[in-house]
């Protein structure tokens, strides 16, 4: 006899009186997942971990902004204040602070072999006691030359010293304070070394040094001593 078929036992090459084995869910695509998934927990964690690092980080920094911005605040509040009267804010009635400030520039001397000078002076009046500044402005002409008491070797303390002797002799000026800055341009030279520009600053009275008014960095465009001078 010949031995019937069953045709569903045709498919895919099983026999008769076979069993179909069962297929095992062990794929790799599904392992692949599992990691996926602890690779995104991990991703997650650090990403969290981060942006707390960072919040903190920022709130730090604006705590600390806030500190300075309310210490600047309180420096120009001092700063206010002593600008004002008894802490009041500031009218056409209260006392005013009269300064005149001069410049005798591009002087050429022949103090120390040849020095090109500017001569700075600032003076507070009293009580808008005013005169005229012009004959200060000569005297200070006067002593950027050598002079019988300032020879021409003489230290640019010394000619400030006696500059401001001079004018504030005899009660000549009403002065509350002054301040005069001597200026010299640098020398460098065969026989002078002076690099960079300096100079001599004294202050007698109620002023604040003339410093800071006045820069000292290229504050000579050229050399007075070569060329003719602006003054």
């Amino acid at each position: 006899m010949h031995e019937t078929t069953n045709p569903m036992y045709k498919l895919d090459g099983i026999k008769k009186g076979e069993k179909k084995k069962e297929t095992e869910s062990k794929t790799p695509l599904v392992k692949g997942k599992g990691k996926m998934g602890e690779l995104n927990n991990d991703i997650t964690i650090g990403v969290l971990l981060f942006t707390s690092i960072w919040a903190i980080v920022m709130t730090a920094l604006f705590v600390q902004q806030g500190n300075i911005t309310k210490s600047q605040h309180k420096v120009y509040s001092n700063v206010n204040a002593i600008n004002r009267i008894d802490g009041k804010l500031l009218n056409s009635n209260d006392p005013m602070i009269e300064d005149f400030a001069f410049v005798a520039s591009y002087i050429n001397s022949t103090r120390q072999y040849g020095k090109c000078l500017n001569f700075i002076v600032k003076y507070r009046y009293i009580k808008s006691q005013y005169f005229d500044y012009r004959s200060i402005h000569d005297t200070a002409i006067y002593y950027s030359q050598p002079t019988a008491d300032i020879p021409m070797i003489a230290y640019l303390e010394l000619v400030n010293k006696a500059f401001l002797k001079n004018i504030t002799s005899n009660n000549r000026y009403k002065f509350q304070g002054i301040s005069s800055e001597i200026q010299v341009m640098n020398s460098i030279t065969p026989s002078i070394h002076e690099p960079g520009n300096h100079g001599s600053i004294i202050t007698m009275g109620n002023m604040q040094p003339s410093i800071g008014s006045a820069p000292w960095v290229n504050n000579f465009e050229y050399d007075c001593t070569k060329y003719k001078s602006k003054q």
